[in-house]
């Protein structure tokens, strides 16, 4: 098959895992058991589109691995869409979709699909230099403008 989807991990949880391969020709899919973080990483250079499912219950929150897919420079597909601070976060940076029904969630993967098939390779329109503004560095120079900021208004 020239699709494949990879759910990695997802065997830990027995129950969405037998929800996903209902879900899936097994000709295209694949799950896994936890993988070693090389493993991952290896997988996430070779991805061409990075899902992200939204949590219910956690509107506001962002999770590391948003941070790892947007390093990876690939498309992103959160969904469904939170229209907060995820939707926020990739209009920022440019670095995916954000589809709030499952019709355009099917529209986006087969434009992508089609994209990729077309012409061998699927585009990426992340915006750098919004994306660098949330690297370790980045944010590692805010954490210290704010504890400068603190440190001197107190001394």
């Amino acid at each position: 098959a020239r699709l494949r989807i990879i759910f990695m991990g997802i065997k830990v949880n027995p129950v969405v895992c037998a929800e996903i391969e209902s879900l899936f020709p097994p000709a295209i899919l694949e799950t896994t058991e936890f993988v070693d973080r090389k493993t991952a990483l290896k997988a996430l250079k070779n991805a061409h589109v990075l899902f992200y499912p939204v949590w219910k219950g956690y509107y506001g929150i962002y999770s590391g691995k948003l941070f790892e897919y947007l390093g990876a420079r690939k498309n992103i597909l959160i969904a469904p869409n939170d229209h907060g601070t995820l939707e926020e976060l990739l209009i920022e940076t440019n670095a995916g979709a954000y589809p709030s029904s499952a019709i355009e969630c099917k529209e986006q993967l087969f434009a992508w699909y089609t994209e990729w098939e077309s012409k061998g390779i699927l585009s990426y329109q992340g915006n750098e230099d919004a994306i660098q503004r949330y690297t370790r560095e980045a944010q590692g120079e805010l954490v210290v403008d704010i504890v400068t900021n603190i440190v001197t208004e107190h001394v």
